[in-house]
Parts: C-alpha cells; sequence; structure tokens
C-alpha cells in the first residue's frame, strides 16, 4: 500500500497504467513477501475463503475504477489436486525420446483433474458473476491469466465456459 501510495500522485498526473493484477493493493496484513495470486481463491468451494478472494477483488477492482486503469487482472485459482507438473516438465525436457510416456501423463493428469473440477468451477463462476457485475457498473474489463500448470484456472478447456458465460 505504501508503494501505491507513492505511485498514485504520477499515475493522477498521466502516468499510464493498462492494468493492476489482483491482489492491488496488498491486502491489509498480510507481508508483501507473502502476497501472491493465490491469496484468496476465487476458486474456494468453501463460502468463507471464497467471499474474502471477492471482497479483495472487489477492492482492487475499485482501487482501478479509482486511478482510471482500464483492466484488472485475475487469478481465478486451482482445482485441489496434488500438483504434479515437475513430472511434465521433466518429461518435456527428454523431449521426443519420451513423446508417448509424455502423452500417457498428460492424459492421466487431465483425469485428475477432470474428476475434481467441477466444484471449482462452479466456485469460479460465482464469484466471476459478482465481479462482473461490479467491473461492468465501473467500466472496467476484467483479464484472466492463463497459467502454467495443469491444476490451475483456467485451463485451456475452460476458457470456452467462462467466455460463453461473460
Amino acid at each position: 500500500e505504501k508503494l501505491l501510495i507513492q505511485m498514485e500522485s504520477q499515475i493522477r498526473i498521466g502516468m499510464k497504467v493498462v492494468s493492476v493484477h489482483n491482489f492491488c493493493p496488498v491486502p491489509p496484513g498480510v507481508l508483501r513477501e507473502n502476497a501472491d495470486a493465490d491469496l484468496f481463491l476465487l476458486s474456494s468451494p468453501y463460502k468463507d475463503e471464497r467471499e474474502e478472494a471477492v471482497k479483495h477483488t472487489l477492492r482492487t477492482i475499485e482501487l482501478a475504477a479509482d486511478l482510471e486503469v482500464p483492466v484488472v487482472v485475475l487469478h481465478l485459482g486451482y482445482v485441489d489436486i496434488k500438483d504434479e507438473s515437475k513430472r511434465l516438465f521433466d518429461l518435456y525436457e527428454w523431449g521426443e525420446r519420451e513423446f508417448e510416456a509424455f502423452g500417457k501423463l498428460v492424459t492421466e493428469l487431465r483425469g485428475k483433474r477432470e474428476r475434481k473440477q467441477q466444484r471449482y468451477q462452479d466456485a469460479v463462476l460465482f464469484s466471476l458473476d459478482k465481479l462482473n457485475r461490479r467491473a461492468m457498473d465501473l467500466d472496467i474489463l476484467l483479464g484472466l491469466e492463463n497459467r502454467p500448470r495443469y491444476h490451475q484456472i483456467p485451463d485451456f478447456y475452460e476458457l470456452e465456459l467462462f467466455f460463453a458465460e461473460f
């Protein structure tokens, strides 16, 4: 928040800011080094946790509107499964020699994700519904950051779902 206060005067006199990432500023009581995009999960199936994420995201949207920043970039959370991305990365490094093993692992991990993803997708849709309404009221665009790990939301297949809904 201190850094934001220092920058605010520059933003107001013309420094161009094209987007802010959620959560901005870092929520009170959270050390900057502990603040990451998954601090509060818009994908949480637990109402209290999800509402906390929505509350802090609304604060970011309102800050963006106040500073005339047109876009807020959201990290939506993840499906709560074991992250085995390192296995994928290792096989990818091996290249063509492990192409078949890589394909099998992708299929296995997609299956694990698909079996558990519905409740997390529903939570994201619920969160986005509230956030999108407020963002539209304030003329703010919401961007969904694509994430590099298969358990994170959105994956390639979920983008169609979210775009169709909003």
